[in-house]
């Protein structure tokens, strides 16, 4: 709940002045129903956030048509559809929007995402529902003291149930350092909002998000966390921990210290807490687990580390940057990496990327080089044209994603 203007004191004390300290509780157990009790009973248990007849709606990571750790473990939706239905839910929805390039750049769909991430099968044998909110109505939803969102378009499951249960992974991401239930919460907004705001001020939509859509119950899965160059291309972790809890920016703030980063580094949560959103540093929040976060904690490898390892065996390629976004930094590095990491580069060739606004240009000649010029930025400020010069535009240049792979697979220019 975020704080009247006029008592908002811009940290988490404000918070926990009002509210008291929020409770979270984390568990470890190989056995993943064992581990998602535990980390509820910390908490009071199932029953105490879901009543006989209650509608319930589960939100998990289904982003991408991949299994665990790129989208939720499905056994973690599998145990908490058993748990809700034993605690009396008359209706348990399993509901999720797959990701804006997953849809428009790879021409995936949030069905095939569902398949992918093998929760439609178990959502199913569970007798539990699919709900693919891009075949659902999204309503307008105002946002109390929006930064660079007043309103927003959400799916209508989200306000027609009793309780959403938010279930993310515990991973980095290329843009927002971590993915963790603030960054989940993307998932239910429409698509022409899920790219609105996604330059520098993505983090402050992320804190507009939390506004204005409030889960009552946050699980972080990390029964296996992804390291690296996350969402989808880092590397899993085997972890076996749960992390469970009512508010949510305390939540990303433990799932932060168990990936061993400090939370007051994650912009969005920050940000949150200056909100009075929620408490970021421990001792604000009441930690319940049976082990010290010191014995939990697993140093992740963070995303910059991530593609500086993989770009320094790259020589052909070459990113020229001006003034830019993290978001348009973070497309063009996927885009590499994911070349890469298919074995392509040196199909590629030598090639030039120019993103941001002015970016430089390299003193040699250029002349037999691709040259991209990727983003609204610097399309506008780059004037060069030629046979082997394609300009990608958008913000967020979300279709540069594919440009390499085309260029490997051999694809003519135009």
């Amino acid at each position: 709940m975020a704080l009247a203007p006029q008592c908002r004191k811009c940290t988490a004390t404000a918070y926990n002045e009002m509210f008291g300290r929020p409770r979270v509780g984390v568990a470890r157990d190989r056995d993943v129903a064992l581990a998602v009790q535990r980390a509820l009973d910390a908490l009071g248990g199932i029953r105490k956030f879901v009543k006989t007849g209650y509608k319930v709606l589960i939100k998990p990571n289904i982003a991408y048509n991949r299994p665990s750790p790129i989208t939720t473990n499905k056994e973690v939706i599998a145990t908490l559809v058993d748990f809700c239905f034993e605690a009396g839910a008359g209706d348990v929805q399993v509901g999720d929007s797959a990701a804006y390039p997953t849809k428009h750049v790879y021409g995936r769909t949030t069905e095939d995402a569902f398949e992918g991430s093998g929760i439609a099968k178990i959502v199913v044998e569970k007798g539990a529902c699919l709900a693919n909110f891009d075949k659902h109505e999204f309503v307008e939803m105002a946002v109390p003291n929006g930064r660079v969102l007043r309103t927003l378009k959400v799916a209508k499951s989200l306000v027609d149930v009793d309780i959403v249960i938010n279930v993310p992974v515990l991973k980095t991401h290329h843009m927002t350092t971590v993915s963790l239930a603030m960054k989940n919460l993307q998932g239910v907004l429409s698509d022409e909002y899920k790219v609105i705001a996604h330059r520098d001020d993505l983090h402050w939509k992320l804190v507009d998000l939390v506004k204005a859509v409030k889960p009552k119950l946050t699980i972080i899965d990390g029964t296996r966390g992804m390291e690296g160059y996350g969402p989808a291309l880092g590397t899993g972790v085997d972890l076996d921990l749960l992390i469970a809890g009512e508010n949510t920016v305390a939540c990303d703030a433990i799932g932060c210290l168990l990936m061993d980063i400090k939370p007051v580094c994650v912009e969005h949560l920050m940000l949150a807490a200056k909100e009075g959103l929620g408490p970021i540093k421990a001792d604000q929040i009441d930690l319940a687990s049976d082990f010290e976060i010191e014995t939990l904690k697993r140093r992740f490898k963070r995303p910059e580390e991530s593609f500086a390892e993989e770009f320094s065996e790259v020589d052909s390629i070459a990113i020229r940057k001006g003034g830019v976004c993290a978001v348009c930094n973070s497309i063009v590095q996927n885009a590499v990496i994911a070349v890469k990491r298919k074995g392509h580069i040196d199909k590629v060739g030598e090639v030039d990327i120019l993103v941001g606004v002015n970016p430089p240009r390299s003193g040699k000649s250029s002349e037999g080089k691709m040259t991209y010029v990727v983003g609204d930025c610097a399309c506008k400020s780059v004037s060069i044209a030629g046979k082997k010069v394609r300009h990608i535009s958008g913000c967020p240049p979300f279709f540069f994603l594919t440009e390499l792979r085309k260029l490997a697979e051999g694809e003519r220019l135009t």
